[in-house]
């Protein structure tokens, strides 16, 4: 019987047209027998260029809770998806309370931190 594992998750955005835009998003995270994040509040961060913004993500309702002055939230398609290396998910930015502004990441890697 295969069990939970603890990883780190790295997804880089596809559309890289300019350097200004090169989006790199880390997670740590559970993920159960069948490679799916583990309900909970994991803690990541958002890198831009020289920056970077620190955020819970939250599986159940599938955001990720961005704790800066003023706080954001943005939505996922991540939560319930088999993470895999090259698997896709898009992250969804409010736009006068409509989610817009797609962005879509690939993951480009994973760790596991428990030999799994």
């Amino acid at each position: 019987m295969e069990r939970n594992s603890f990883v780190r998750l790295t997804a880089q955005k596809i559309e890289r047209t300019d350097p200004e835009f090169d989006f790199k998003i880390v997670i740590i995270c559970g993920l159960d027998a069948g490679k799916i994040i583990i309900d909970g509040e994991w803690m990541g961060y958002f890198r831009h260029k020289f920056s970077k913004s620190p955020f819970t993500y939250e599986p159940r309702s599938n955001e990720f809770n961005f704790h800066a002055i003023p706080p954001c939230k943005m939505k996922a398609t991540l939560a319930e998806q088999q993470i895999v290396v090259g698997a896709k998910f898009s992250i969804f930015t409010a736009l006068k309370n409509d989610w817009g502004n797609e962005q879509v990441f690939s993951i480009a890697a994973i760790h596991s931190y428990d030999g799994n």
